[in-house]
C-alpha cells in the first residue's frame, strides 16, 4: 500500500501529464476509500473539482471513511477536507447527490471531534449546509 504522500504525488503527476477521465477519477477514489487513504481522496477532489460525479463519490467516501473511524475525521480535518466539500457544494449547487453527500460527509467529520467543528466552521461549512 503506497503512502498517502507518494499517492498525493502520484495523483499530481498523472494531472499534470494528462487530465484523468471521471471514470479514472471514479476508480481512484474506489480504491482510495477500500484503502483508508483520506488525503488521497481530498487530492482527488481538487484535482476534479469541475466533475459533479467525481465530487459526489468522494463526499460519499469521506462520508464512510469519516464514520467508521475517528483517525479518519482527523486526517480528514489535518488534509483540509472541510474546505474541499465546501467548495464542492459551491461549485455543484444544482447538484442535490454532492449537497446530500457533502453534508453526510461534513457531518461524520465534525463529529466528536472539536478540532474539526472548528475547522468546519472556519470552512464555511455552516453556510454551505443552509444554502444546500
Amino acid at each position: 500500500r503506497l503512502e498517502a504522500e507518494q499517492v498525493r504525488r502520484a495523483l499530481e503527476v498523472s494531472v499534470r501529464t494528462s487530465r484523468p477521465t471521471v471514470a479514472e477519477g471514479l476508480m481512484s477514489i474506489k480504491g482510495f476509500e477500500r484503502a483508508g487513504n483520506v488525503e488521497a481522496v481530498v487530492a482527488a477532489m481538487r484535482h476534479q473539482s469541475v466533475s459533479p460525479r467525481v465530487q459526489d463519490h468522494a463526499c460519499r467516501a469521506l462520508c464512510y471513511m469519516a464514520g467508521r473511524l475517528a483517525q479518519y475525521r482527523t486526517r480528514a480535518g489535518e488534509a483540509g477536507a472541510f474546505e474541499v466539500v465546501v467548495a464542492a457544494m459551491r461549485n455543484h449547487a444544482r447538484s442535490t447527490g454532492v449537497q446530500a453527500k457533502a453534508c453526510w460527509a461534513l457531518s461524520n467529520m465534525s463529529i466528536r471531534n472539536a478540532e474539526n467543528t472548528t475547522r468546519a466552521g472556519e470552512a464555511g461549512a455552516v453556510e454551505a449546509v443552509v444554502a444546500a
